[in-house]
């Protein structure tokens, strides 16, 4: 087998990152963890995931706003995916939490990184480009 032709398989096949139909699974497994222990803690939870503001969950209790974006793992490793949209809220916004959802499916385990200061603590390695001519 080529490299070229293995290559292709694991893309088309999600590679480490599961097909899109288990990503999905894995992804509403995620949001439902998330939102039921912001609720158990008080807040009161809106999911805004269709709103593409780069966060999932708008969260308020009292005076405190928390906008949560919700990354899951079925996994225990804690690697995932961030869309620059994401990024740039996760930069720009102070009341940004990224919380990750590793081994969602068995024993959930929940880490968070709060503020624009926590992504000095991660490496981030870019996984594709956009590519367009030059006028």
């Amino acid at each position: 087998m080529t490299q070229a032709s293995s290559f292709s398989r694991e893309v088309a096949s999600g590679g480490a990152f599961g097909s899109y139909e288990e990503n999905k699974k894995v992804e509403a497994a995620a949001m439902s963890f998330v939102s039921r222990w912001y609720q158990k803690k008080g807040w009161q939870v809106t999911d805004v995931s269709a709103e593409c503001l780069g966060y999932d969950l708008h969260c308020i209790k009292g005076r405190q706003i928390a906008h949560i974006e919700v990354k899951g793992s079925s996994g225990v490793d804690r690697k995932f995916i961030i869309t620059a949209n994401e990024m740039r809220a996760w930069e720009a916004d102070p009341s940004f939490v990224l919380t990750l959802v590793a081994n969602v499916k068995n024993k959930p385990q929940l880490h968070q990184f709060i503020g624009a200061e926590a992504m000095k603590s991660l490496q981030f390695t870019a996984l594709s480009y956009m590519v367009e001519p030059l006028r």
